[in-house]
């Protein structure tokens, strides 16, 4: 399929019913055949890291969208929900809390 929108689409589809490992392979094969949504790839390859709990991937995801064109106002917010998130799974593992 040569439509990027809807290949898109189809990977949004993947995040929306919870197939992420799936989701994040499409997004990434987008990324690579269509490097002008590298970015939009990127930001939802970091969600789903986000939605699983991996916060570090998550924050590395959101930070090379951001270096890869994604409008930085969009993303500050996952970023920094992720950055709370890792601290958080921080302390909860932190000895004597």
């Amino acid at each position: 399929m040569d439509d990027p929108i809807a290949l898109l689409d189809g990977a949004a589809k993947l995040m929306r019913d919870g197939a992420l490992a799936r989701a994040m392979q499409a997004f990434g094969a987008i990324a690579v055949a269509f490097p002008k949504h590298r970015g939009v790839c990127l930001a939802q390859i970091g969600a789903a890291h986000h939605q699983l709990g991996e916060f570090e991937r998550a924050i590395t995801c959101y930070e090379e969208a951001i270096a890869a064109g994604c409008d930085a106002q969009i993303i500050q917010d996952n970023l920094d929900a992720a950055r709370d998130g890792q601290m958080w799974r921080r302390l909860k593992n932190w000895e004597g809390f």
